[in-house]
């Protein structure tokens, strides 16, 4: 794909909170090892911003905390695995539970693959 196939969008926000620890990433390689964040390469994103981006891309949403309980509970927070086709996003997968990494990189690792050819 070249720099004329980018497409304008919005990046994905699935929650409106303002915790520090909510962020996007735009994936370039998942480490097959993966167990946190740091295994998951690419490029910061804003959530909620515009950006341009090419049909195919894989991001990574850590949408915080769910509830105040989860919060309070220490539960797992909530991770969003997303595709952007060109034209909207499609959720991949999501999970909030301690092996979130695992489920993930299972999921990112074809997908970034398959946007690669």
């Amino acid at each position: 794909m070249r720099a004329d196939d980018l497409k304008e969008t919005t990046v994905p926000r699935t929650s409106n909170g303002q915790e520090y620890a909510e962020w996007a990433k735009l994936l370039d390689f998942v480490d097959p090892e993966a167990r946190d964040p740091y295994g998951f390469d690419g490029t910061w994103l804003g959530r909620g911003t515009i950006v341009d981006l090419l049909p195919g891309s894989i991001v990574l949403e850590c949408a915080g905390f769910r509830t105040k309980r989860d919060e309070r509970d220490r539960n797992g927070k909530l991770y969003v695995l997303w595709k952007f086709d060109g034209d909207g996003w499609e959720e991949l997968a999501r999970s909030k539970d301690r092996d979130w990494a695992k489920h993930m990189r299972s999921i990112a690792i074809p997908a970034i693959e398959e946007a690669s050819c």
